[in-house]
């Protein structure tokens, strides 16, 4: 018996002088330098893929993922999965940083759409109000008020203010869960600066 590829082993089917079925597969083999990547997503995200996206792909999930490199977009699923309720995206991977392990948890980030003027704060900033958010923007006087504000897009640490925040305003930024409305704010460089003349 005769591999059509070259590759390794992945599964082994067969038992030493047992009987098989001539349509029973024996033996699984893959080439582990022409991976593809399979991607999960949500019905709403998967509408807004197409072939041909490119992907950049890491080892891992969120901010802590390993750069491996960039791929394509091959195949969109037109169906949404029982199980995962979501939608399989194929991705092509030219070449890697490094070879990849079949099974290996792998996460990709696609660009959808370009906003050139898009404002965007931290998801850290985001504080949940009702049912929308609000930040705290700091004034001249340092001087934190609060303010509703619209979302829209996501990426992995920062989200798009699409209403109720202007460009190059200052917005608190870390510990803004714990901010009230009107407090008085200081940079935490500033803390640090205070902190420091304090000392003997």
């Amino acid at each position: 018996m005769r591999s059509p590829i070259a590759g390794v082993v992945t599964k082994l089917a067969a038992t030493l002088g047992a009987t098989v079925d001539p349509s029973q597969p024996l033996v699984e083999v893959a080439d582990p330098s022409a991976l593809d990547v399979v991607l999960y997503a949500t019905p709403s995200e998967a509408a807004r893929v197409t072939p041909g996206a490119k992907v950049a792909l890491g080892a891992g999930q969120g901010a802590t993922a390993e750069p491996l490199g960039i791929g394509t977009v091959v195949d969109v699923g037109a169906a949404v999965e029982e199980a995962t309720r979501s939608v399989a995206v194929r991705v092509r991977v030219p070449a890697v940083r490094r070879p990849l392990r079949i099974g290996e948890t792998v996460s990709g980030r696609i660009a959808v759409a370009v906003k050139p003027r898009a404002v965007v704060v931290p998801i850290d900033a985001l504080v949940p109000e009702g049912d929308g958010y609000k930040v705290f923007v700091v004034d001249a006087r340092s001087v934190a008020h609060a303010r509703p504000v619209t979302v829209g897009a996501r990426a992995d640490s920062v989200v798009e203010v699409t209403s109720g925040l202007a460009a190059g305003e200052r917005i608190v930024t870390y510990g803004a869960y714990g901010v009230a409305d009107s407090a008085k704010v200081v940079s935490p460089e500033q803390a640090g600066a205070s902190t420091a003349r304090e000392k003997p």
